[in-house]
């Protein structure tokens, strides 16, 4: 009797978790996300995207809570006669997991930390390294710079690449290399991790122009052409994880050591292949392929008389198999611009040497060095 109303208990909290997941599904809106949880009352379209995925399978785990709250009450008597040998076996079971989950947990943390860290990718190494970072008033990766202008000026507008994720000293970064050896320029640097095109040419119109530059270099990388709904289709590419529904997954990842471990050891036997989609992306099955936003980040450089070098950081891969990016740059571009195609460079070297680690294609330090070497011949 006791195991019954044991059983009939399990029922009701089935049936609870199912409410809970239906209601949250219908409020955790990217509206509601953007108005309520944001920061800046803005989030990008890939995070949007991750909402509603996540809104899909809360609905999914509501339904499935639903069911098993039904089937646990309909079936109480069978499920009986099943667990009362069962059940403490279960529960012991589930105990020596946990245990061996959180003794994992403690030994990463102890004597692995700085391995995990330093292999940054979007686990703790990355998380630890995006709060870490020193921004300026302006909400990008350097000092502080007066609008009135003393000097000639360069402004860098990228991505993470240009941002530097991965490198820790910023002076170890392209933009403060360049820096270093140009001394009579002033080089101010607006980049952020996951700007596409269209955010750069945002930054372009409502930040960069009013600091007068002489000089714009335009860190282009192979995804930047990305804008909403450029991942329909690709979302287990990105979000997928080994838990439902993948938001919790995302969640571990970043900030428990042995889910971390686990699954990006697992994932790295079967690496992702980005092919299909990078293809997709310079395609016109991608809602973005035709907006122009790379034309009209040139053609606004062209009226105020700034001079443009669009940067090429090509994807460190092994066989490089995206020619068709420099294709789309050079057909882009029209007038008096500097293109510069660091695969050219890349080449020379072994993608393992340029990588900031086996779990992140970010360039190292190294990378860094030959790209501002790169530039320092052009500029120059």
């Amino acid at each position: 009797m006791l195991l019954i109303n044991k059983i009939k208990t399990i029922g009701i909290i089935f049936f609870v978790l199912s409410l809970f997941c239906l209601i949250i599904s219908q409020m955790f809106t990217p509206d509601f996300v953007e108005k309520n949880i944001d920061n800046d009352n803005h989030i990008g379209e890939h995070i949007k995207t991750r909402i509603t995925i996540f809104q899909n399978q809360i609905f999914n785990m509501g339904l499935i809570f639903l069911a098993l709250s039904i089937l646990t009450i309909v079936f109480k008597t069978n499920l009986t006669n099943i667990l009362k040998n069962r059940l403490t076996n279960i529960i012991l079971l589930i105990i020596v997991i946990a245990i061996m989950l959180l003794f994992g947990e403690i030994i990463l943390r102890l004597f692995f930390s700085n391995q995990i860290y330093n292999e940054f990718g979007s686990g703790p190494g990355g998380l630890k390294f995006q709060k870490e970072l020193e921004l300026n008033s302006e909400g990008f990766r350097d000092i502080e710079y007066n609008i009135t202008k003393t000097k000639p000026r360069i402004i860098i507008i990228g991505d993470s690449f240009a941002e530097g994720h991965g490198i820790k000293n910023i002076n170890n970064t392209f933009p403060k290399l360049l820096q270093k050896e140009l001394q009579d320029y002033e080089i101010i640097t607006f980049a952020k991790g996951g700007y596409s095109t269209l955010d750069e040419l945002n930054i372009l119109n409502n930040t960069a122009i009013k600091y007068k530059p002489d000089i714009i270099i335009l860190a282009y990388y192979i995804n930047d052409i990305e804008e909403k709904d450029s991942r329909k289709g690709y979302e287990q590419i990105f979000y997928h994880h080994y838990t439902y529904p993948w938001e919790i997954g995302s969640y571990l990842y970043s900030h428990s050591f042995m889910y971390y471990f686990l699954e990006s050891r697992l994932k790295s036997l079967n690496p992702k292949d980005y092919t299909s989609y990078y293809i997709h992306l310079y395609s016109k099955s991608n809602p973005s392929f035709n907006k122009n936003h790379l034309k009209n980040f040139i053609e606004i450089c062209s009226q105020n008389n700034i001079k443009l070098i669009i940067l090429n950081i090509p994807a460190i891969a092994e066989n490089y198999p995206f020619p068709f990016v420099e294709e789309y740059i050079n057909n882009q571009s029209s007038g008096d611009i500097k293109i510069i195609h660091l695969r050219n460079q890349f080449l020379n070297y072994n993608p393992k040497d340029l990588r900031v680690s086996f779990l992140d294609n970010h360039m190292n330090e190294k990378a860094h060095n030959i790209t501002a070497e790169v530039i320092l011949k052009n500029v120059k």
